[in-house]
């Protein structure tokens, strides 16, 4: 059964490369070519794990939803430097 939006094949091509996943984040917010520097990606994986760690430990709910709310805010700015990455790399 294929979906709609996307194709299995392409999906697990992209698997390899998980963890370039802060990469969006860096293109998106710092300006830099995605991959530019492992110390972005250092610090974007750092951030994700430092984001849910402080959600989970959290004993005020409204601490745990500020942490959810700032995490889906970025994971969002991410994807959308992902995908601005994968089109300017189609296109060259």
């Amino acid at each position: 059964m294929e979906s709609c939006f996307f194709k299995l094949d392409e999906v697990l091509m992209l698997i390899p490369c998980f963890w370039m996943f802060p990469g969006g984040l860096i293109t998106d917010l710092c300006g830099f070519e995605f991959g530019d520097t492992w110390l972005g990606l250092a610090i974007g994986w750092l951030g994700y794990f430092a984001l849910v760690k402080g959600a989970l430990s959290a004993n005020n709910r409204f601490i745990y939803w500020g942490l959810y709310a700032l995490l889906l805010c970025l994971l969002v700015l991410n994807v959308i430097g992902c995908h601005k990455d994968v089109v300017e790399f189609s296109h060259s």
